[in-house]
C-alpha cells in the first residue's frame, strides 16, 4: 500500500496561518473548517476520505 501524503506544497500555507500536522496535512474540524475563518480544507490535503459524502 502506498504511502498516503499531501497535496500541500503549492499552496503557501505559511501566508495564510492555515495549520497542518506533522505529516503536513491541513488540521479540520467537522465541518472542514480550518483554523482561519472562511477557509475550509477536503479532498486529499486534509487527510481524511477524497469524498466528502463518505
Amino acid at each position: 500500500m502506498a504511502v498516503q501524503a499531501p497535496n500541500t506544497d503549492s499552496l503557501n500555507l505559511a501566508a495564510t496561518g492555515v495549520t497542518t500536522d506533522i505529516r503536513g496535512f491541513i488540521q479540520v474540524n467537522e465541518r472542514l473548517e480550518t483554523n482561519i475563518p472562511g477557509i475550509w480544507a477536503l479532498g486529499d490535503i486534509n487527510g481524511d476520505p477524497q469524498y466528502t459524502h463518505v
